[in-house]
């Protein structure tokens, strides 16, 4: 952990998940460090700009268990995994495969509640997001995803030579 006080008075602490501001009047504001957004370069199109990433043995095994529902834009990234679950969950969700470079090998679009979706051996990863997801981004089986902070996004796309249409 570094902790660093700004000229302003500000303290800010950096931690291995998250960097925690804390102003002058004692208000905490938290940025997580893992936290992901996630385009479809086929398609050219968000799928999310909240995925946070589940890369520990505890993050995994937590998951989206516990949680009311999944706004528009947020999901989990669970690395590695071959396939999920929604025991415990009370909302559907879309679940995306993904091979070691990101592409989509299967999706799922609304697995419902209490249900074991399939077992992928060549998958190497997970997306989990809102219900709906992937059939507004349009994404199928082959599609290429670029998956980065949200800090780094602008620089990928400019890297993969993606126009951002505004």
């Amino acid at each position: 952990m570094e902790i660093i006080k700004t000229e302003s008075g500000d303290t800010i602490r950096t931690t291995k998940s998250a960097t925690v501001w804390r102003t002058t009047g004692g208000r905490a504001m938290a940025k997580r460090k893992d936290t992901v957004c996630v385009y479809n370069q086929t398609r050219q199109s968000f799928l999310s700009l909240s995925v946070r990433t589940a890369d520990t043995t505890f993050s995994r095994l937590r998951g989206l268990i516990g949680r009311g529902r999944l706004k528009s834009g947020e999901g989990i990234w669970v690395k590695p995994s071959q396939g999920v679950h929604t025991i415990g969950l009370l909302f559907p969700i879309d679940v995306i495969y993904l091979d070691a470079d990101n592409r989509v090998l299967l999706t799922v679009e609304n697995l419902g509640t209490f249900r074991i979706s399939p077992v992928r051996s060549r998958c190497r990863s997970v997306l989990q997001l809102a219900a709906r997801t992937v059939y507004a981004s349009g994404t199928l089986p082959g599609d290429q995803l670029l998956i980065c902070s949200p800090e780094n996004m602008e620089t990928c796309l400019t890297a993969k030579n993606v126009e951002i249409l505004v």
